[in-house]
């Protein structure tokens, strides 16, 4: 069973039959204010869409509060997955797209464009139409593709919209009709998971020896989802594992990453301390794609609290940090995004104890990004609004949704644009 299907198998498990782990750490620093809200209406810009569902509600394994997709979409048909399942509460229901090419929701955080924003989409099929046949479409973000929507079931992207409102878009390929479970954003502090142009789209994100538990908010203040690496996978084979119940400081991490405390808790170090710690995705990979990666590190090794760690990097066998990273007792450290270079179609790591070191080298979760560089610009922001007035006042629906004029060939009927510079509306 190769990395992504051992992704899909653990998101389909959490989806249906995990509960969420929500735990006290007591006095930890962790439990600041801004955990202890609800997501949804205390926190700013986090906006949580049940898709389909008849109400709002709030969630009682998270305490998030989730709203109808109502009012943020005017096409679809409510539908149910089958009464055999029985998922967590924002997959027990869906909205189909049985009409026109590209339906849309649009999303509007308060504070708006220029902001840094993790946006998640969730597709539970349940057989909801009794065809057996989960249908295959595209996801959008704006007017560029972010996914193929097919055998996952969860897809996530940290993205700087430059506009005010954010489409997310379902696009029918001729393979299915479109349809989506839930949808969710969270506002990101500015300063993390930065690249130079585009969005980062999650791969995988994996906290080692973490047991059987998914974690996700409140125990994460951002509501990243940690899936637990663990057996069989055969790197465990060259690991050993590490845990420590003290207090991890959170507040002195050297950024704003702030992986939950119970992540950070467990760890894998090399079983010969003489190794580094390896790991390697043994499946190909878009050579045409650029990918990263962010290492979240802990020393948590409890009988050598006095002693620091020294650790290079290699990725795929070249060197990105110019000097070592070194861990105190108890202190996180994140280093990344990293660009990763593809050797064989493939992607590795290796951390290495330096000679000054007195531990072996360790990692407690790491997570895995591909660059969508978004490529395509939207339609004149005014032009958009001027239009999006017009659609109002005659209540248009279908056929008018996203972006209106790209990309080309999702161009609202009865417009025509001229794509020269910027896109713009030229006639109606």
């Amino acid at each position: 069973m190769g990395d992504g299907d051992n992704l899909i198998l653990a998101m389909t498990v959490w989806l249906i039959f995990i509960p969420l782990v929500i735990v006290s750490f007591g006095h930890s620093d962790y439990h600041h204010e801004q955990a202890r809200r609800r997501l949804g209406t205390d926190i700013p810009d986090s906006i949580s869409i049940d898709c389909g569902a008849t109400g709002n509600y709030q969630d009682g394994d998270t305490g998030i509060f989730y709203k109808s997709d109502e009012y943020f979409i005017d096409t679809g048909i409510n539908k149910q997955i089958s009464p055999g399942l029985n998922p967590k509460k924002q997959q027990k229901d869906l909205r189909s797209f049985p009409n026109g090419p590209r339906n849309c929701y649009t999303l509007k955080p308060e504070q708006g464009k220029n902001q840094n924003y993790m946006i998640k989409a969730y597709f539970m099929y349940g057989n909801y139409d009794g065809k057996n046949q989960a249908p295959v479409f595209d996801l959008y973000l704006g007017v560029n593709k972010w996914e193929k929507v097919d055998s996952y079931l969860f897809f996530e992207i940290m993205h700087f919209p430059l506009r005010r409102n954010i489409d997310v878009c379902l696009v029918n390929t001729g393979f299915g009709t479109p349809f989506i479970s839930a949808l969710e954003l969270r506002r990101l502090d500015s300063s993390i998971y930065k690249v130079r142009s585009g969005a980062l789209q999650l791969m995988w994100r994996y906290n080692l020896n973490g047991g059987q538990d998914i974690i996700r908010y409140p125990n994460d203040i951002y509501d990243r989802i940690w899936i637990p690496l663990k057996l069989p996978d055969p790197n465990w084979d060259l690991w050993s594992p590490i845990s420590t119940e003290s207090t991890i400081e959170i507040q002195s991490s050297n950024g704003s990453y702030y992986p939950p405390e119970q992540v950070l808790r467990t760890a894998a170090y090399p079983k010969n301390s003489s190794s580094p710690l390896s790991y390697c995705w043994r499946r190909p990979f878009n050579a045409t794609f650029e990918y990263y990666i962010c290492f979240h590190f802990a020393h948590i090794f409890d009988l050598w609290d006095d002693k620091l760690g020294e650790f290079n990097i290699s990725l795929n066998g070249h060197y990105p940090l110019t000097e070592p990273i070194k861990l105190a007792y108890l202190k996180p450290l994140t280093i990344g995004p990293l660009n990763v270079p593809l050797k064989d179609g493939a992607i590795s790591f290796d951390i290495y104890a330096t000679e000054d070191s007195n531990l072996p080298p360790i990692l407690n979760a790491f997570e895995i990004f591909d660059l969508n560089m978004l490529p395509d610009a939207p339609t004149d922001q005014q032009d958009v609004d001027a239009i999006m007035n017009i659609k109002r006042a005659y209540q248009m629906t279908r056929n008018w949704q996203g972006d209106p004029c790209v990309p080309c060939y999702y161009l609202w009927d009865g417009l025509n644009c001229n794509y020269n510079n910027s896109p713009r509306i030229i006639s109606l």
